[in-house]
C-alpha cells in the first residue's frame, strides 16, 4: 500500500499526457440523436389527426342533437291537444287544441266565433270518437252545473246556398245529401266525422219566417240517445227553437273552440 501510493504522483502526469494526444471525439464518443424538433412536430401532427378537439366535438353534438328533437308544440292554456291522421282535407294537421266555451244563457251561433276569438281560437268542430267522447262529456259536466238537464253547443258548419230551400227535390238531390250539404268554414279539421254523425232526420232543413236551419250544433240528451252526442242543423240567428222555444235542448250554451299549437 505505501508503495502504490508513493508511485501514483510519478503516473499520473504520464496518463495526462498520454490523453492529450487522443482527440476528444474517440474517447467521448458523439451518439447521433433525433432533431428533437423533427420528431415533437410529427407527433403534433400525429395528435392532431388522430385526437379530435373534445370541447369542439361535444358543441357540435348538442347542436346536432336540439336539431333532431326539436321542442314538441304545446296547446294554448285551457286548450287540449288532440292528436290527428294528417290529409288534404285537414291541410294535414297533426295536432289539433280545442276548447269549450261555456255560458249559462244561450248564444247565437252567429255569434260562436266571437266567442271562440278572446280565447285564442276559432268556431271549430269533431274530427274523432275521441273527440266527440271528451266535449259530450264536458258539456254534460257544464250543463249540470248550471242546473240544466240538455242542451247544446255551436259547433262550424254552414250550409251551402243551393240547399238552403224547403223543396224536398233539392233537398233530396246528391247535391243536399246529409254529406254534402254542408261545408266547413275551419279547414283544419275534416268534415267526414260530423257528416257521418248527424241525428237521425238530419239535417232536416226546418225553416222559419224565410230562414233556414243553416249552422250546425253539437247535442246532449240523455233521454234519446239515438240523438246525443250528434249533430243537428239549427237556426244560425235564433237562440231558441221558434217551434219549440221552452225546450233548452235546442238552446247553444257557449260554442266549440280550436287553434294550433305552438
Amino acid at each position: 500500500m505505501i508503495i502504490i501510493l508513493f508511485i501514483i504522483p510519478f503516473i499520473l502526469p504520464l496518463c495526462q499526457a498520454c490523453l492529450s494526444t487522443i482527440p476528444p471525439e474517440e474517447y467521448y464518443p458523439t451518439a447521433t440523436l433525433p432533431e428533437v424538433t423533427t420528431f415533437m412536430s410529427t407527433v403534433a401532427a400525429a395528435s392532431s389527426t388522430t385526437e379530435p378537439d373534445t370541447e369542439s366535438s361535444t358543441v357540435v353534438s348538442s347542436t346536432q342533437k336540439e336539431e333532431e328533437t326539436p321542442s314538441e308544440p304545446q296547446c294554448p292554456f285551457g286548450f287540449v291537444r288532440f292528436t290527428r291522421t294528417p290529409s288534404a282535407d285537414n291541410l294535414n294537421t297533426a295536432v289539433w287544441c280545442m276548447k269549450g266555451v261555456y255560458q249559462e244563457t244561450p248564444i247565437l251561433i252567429r255569434d260562436a266565433d266571437a266567442l271562440c276569438r278572446p280565447n285564442g281560437g276559432e268556431l271549430t268542430t269533431l274530427g274523432s270518437e275521441e273527440e266527440r267522447e271528451y266535449f259530450i262529456n264536458e258539456l254534460n259536466a257544464t250543463l249540470q252545473s248550471f242546473g240544466i238537464p240538455y242542451g247544446s253547443i255551436a259547433v262550424d258548419g254552414r250550409r251551402i246556398p243551393v240547399c238552403a230551400t224547403i223543396d224536398p227535390a233539392v233537398l233530396g238531390s246528391e247535391a243536399c245529401s246529409p254529406t254534402k250539404a254542408f261545408v266547413l268554414n275551419q279547414k283544419n279539421t275534416s268534415p267526414t266525422f260530423a257528416w257521418d254523425n248527424w241525428a237521425p232526420g238530419e239535417p232536416s232543413s226546418t225553416s222559419k219566417d224565410n230562414e233556414f236551419e243553416d249552422c250546425i250544433q253539437f247535442v246532449f240528451d240523455p233521454d234519446r240517445e239515438s240523438r246525443s252526442s250528434r249533430f243537428n242543423d239549427f237556426f244560425c240567428n235564433m237562440e231558441v227553437a221558434p217551434h219549440d222555444p221552452e225546450n233548452p235542448l235546442y238552446w247553444n250554451f257557449g260554442a266549440l273552440c280550436g287553434t294550433l299549437p305552438v
